[in-house]
């Protein structure tokens, strides 16, 4: 057996094992349990090279896993435009500046949670209000905190190819002003005109957003997820690919259990999976 890497000690070690149910100690060599068991059989294997914690007693566990999650659009959620909490429109304008100071030129501003039932004056945003704050070249487009509503600012309308003449689409509102111009907020399935028109997100943006977000699971011990809902062209082949690219570079920190729709899984033979 290879000298452990790191031995965790005086623990209250629970294994989940009804043969073996409890333990003192573990040690770790690279990223396998390599041994379990009493104190005085476990730190005599530690060497010059070995990282010993001792635990004091504290409980340790196995890795939790998550058996419900959507981790493609809650790394995203976390890393656009956040407005859970925003109580006004000029916070959420002044949110949208804040983002795009840091954002990617090359890059859609977009983010969720808007209400404007929790503001003050109960005023919804129009494309106007975001111009003000994103130029006539950047498009954005921001979901209402029900997903059933967003609204977009000009330029995301016009790449939309959304003109005062545009019918509303089957299901769906492009809601419109006094004169009969689209004021940008878009409900239900009008929503995907924006949508279908959108670039992919780049690549170096979404491996950091799922690396922080993984970060952040493992962060409450959280080391294997269920990943739900593999269905359109974003959660599916872009999650697959993102999850495998990680992998490949070796920064994947969860063990990700996929439910892919049929209609995806000519990509796992495209990623060699």
């Amino acid at each position: 057996m290879a000298a452990p890497d790191l031995i965790l000690h005086h623990a209250n070690i629970y294994t989940v094992d009804e043969q073996f149910p409890s333990a003192e100690a573990v040690a770790i060599s690279g990223n396998r349990i390599s041994a379990l068991g009493r104190n005085a059989d476990i730190l005599p294997l530690a060497t010059k090279k070995t990282r010993l914690i001792d635990l004091d007693g504290r409980l340790l566990l196995p890795g939790l896993c998550d058996a419900h999650i959507h981790l493609y659009y809650w790394s995203l959620a976390r890393k656009l435009v956040d407005f859970k909490d925003c109580h006004s429109k000029e916070e959420m304008l002044n949110r949208i500046h804040r983002w795009l100071e840091t954002a990617p030129a090359n890059m859609w501003a977009s983010g969720w949670g808007w209400n404007e039932s929790s503001w003050p004056d109960k005023t919804l945003p129009t494309r106007q209000d975001l111009d003000s704050i994103t130029g006539p070249e950047r498009p954005a487009i921001f979901w209402r905190s029900d997903m059933h509503a967003a609204v977009a600012n000009t330029a995301a309308l016009q790449i939309a190819g959304i003109a005062p003449e545009t019918a509303d689409p089957e299901g769906g509102i492009i809601v419109r002003d006094e004169n009969g111009r689209p004021n940008g907020l878009l409900l239900e399935l009008a929503i995907n005109l924006v949508l279908e028109r959108m670039p992919k997100i780049p690549e170096t943006f979404l491996d950091q957003a799922l690396s922080e977000s993984m970060a952040e699971l493992n962060r409450f011990g959280i080391t294997a997820v269920h990943d739900q809902r593999m269905k359109d062209q974003e959660d599916g082949p872009a999650a697959l690919s993102a999850y495998q690219r990680l992998h490949q570079n070796k920064d994947l920190t969860l063990r990700i259990n996929c439910n892919i729709a049929a209609h995806h899984l000519h990509h796992l033979s495209e990623l060699r999976l």
